[in-house]
């Protein structure tokens, strides 16, 4: 699906060279009106639940909906003002659409449209998805003792996995998502240490 929206968001990009808003409302338009409103708004057709929900529980899903396909139209819009048919949604927008929201939200749709294909390389800015301090097993000749696990500084992107000393150093190790085979979780207790990888 990412190649599908990156394909898309590109595809907006070119057609309108002039408006920054196109790549959020094509992306926008097909994850939120597509799949996640009507997921919502029919949850048994979508294999999410085994049966239909009651009226109470079907009309606060259809009010999630319809706050999510707010947001979906906000993140593409210029300013967000947005047209009330219904009062109780002004409170909705309020709370919703601040601009933190907006850009998580923007954010969101950067990183499930990134092109991670080898050739889309260098189109866009590398999208960080998780960074933060570990603590990383050092090539070292001894399995185990304290000597061999180092602090590090590592930064996933849509693009490689990087570890460095410190935040804003040179990284030491550079590894293409595409290298990357398997990924496997391992119990904080696998090295009698936190936050081992």
């Amino acid at each position: 699906m990412c190649q599908v929206f990156c394909g898309l968001k590109q595809a907006a990009v070119r057609h309108f060279p002039d408006s920054k808003e196109v790549r959020y409302l094509v992306v926008s338009g097909f994850i939120f009106l597509r799949f996640f409103a009507p997921a919502l708004m029919g949850p048994k057709q979508f294999e999410l639940t085994t049966e239909a929900p009651d009226a109470q529980t079907a009309r606060t899903l259809v009010l999630i909906s319809k706050t999510i396909q707010s947001i979906g139209n906000v993140v593409g819009a210029r300013k967000s003002q947005h047209p009330y048919k219904e009062r109780y949604m002004m409170e909705i927008h309020r709370e919703f659409m601040d601009s933190s929201n907006i850009e998580a939200v923007r954010n969101y749709l950067d990183v499930i449209s990134s092109a991670s294909r080898q050739h889309a390389k260098g189109i866009e800015t590398p999208i960080v998805l998780k960074e933060g301090f570990m603590i990383k097993r050092a090539r070292g000749m001894k399995k185990f003792g304290l000597k061999n696990f180092k602090k590090r500084f590592f930064c996933l992107t849509n693009e490689s996995f990087t570890y460095a000393k410190k935040k804003g150093s040179s990284a030491l190790c550079t590894i293409p998502i595409e290298s990357i085979q398997a990924v496997e979780r391992l119990e904080e207790d696998s090295f009698k240490m936190k936050n081992v990888s």
